[in-house]
């Protein structure tokens, strides 16, 4: 975990059994074995995520640098997954069903992504008419 800015002060709030619950849960532990990680009763891990709400923090915190990181990861992967899927499709040796899930996953993912920019547009325009500034998050 990284411990900057508000986080940081979030971080350093937190006992170093509550750091250990923490590393755990977010390297994909359930509960039960955060908490044994811990050296704490899971009820113990049950009211720090619904009571400590800088324990709360820190998790939610953490668990979206997480799930950012593996975004940029995939997205970076973008271009050869085209790719790798486009060279299947074409390939006039592979089996028909093979080529025919090629093409249909480069639609549907095509499909999803020109109504997912649809929709990211929209919203920003929405944004503009209700605050009078572009959208910030985009």
């Amino acid at each position: 975990m990284s411990d900057t800015s508000e986080n940081g002060r979030e971080s350093a709030r937190l006992s170093a059994k509550q750091h250990k619950a923490l590393e755990a849960l977010l390297a994909g532990a359930t509960k039960g074995n955060a908490a044994a990680a811990a050296g704490v009763n899971p009820r113990t891990l049950n009211r720090w995520m619904n009571e400590d709400i800088h324990f709360w923090d820190t998790l939610q915190s953490e668990g979206q640098k997480t799930v950012f990181d593996a975004t940029r990861r995939l997205t970076a992967a973008m271009d050869t997954a085209v790719t790798v899927m486009t060279e299947v499709m074409t390939d006039g040796d592979a089996p028909a069903v093979v080529r025919l899930r090629a093409a249909q996953v480069v639609t549907e993912t095509a499909i999803k992504l020109i109504e997912t920019s649809d929709i990211l547009q929209r919203l920003d325009e929405l944004e503009t008419r209700l605050t009078g500034s572009e959208g910030q998050n985009r």
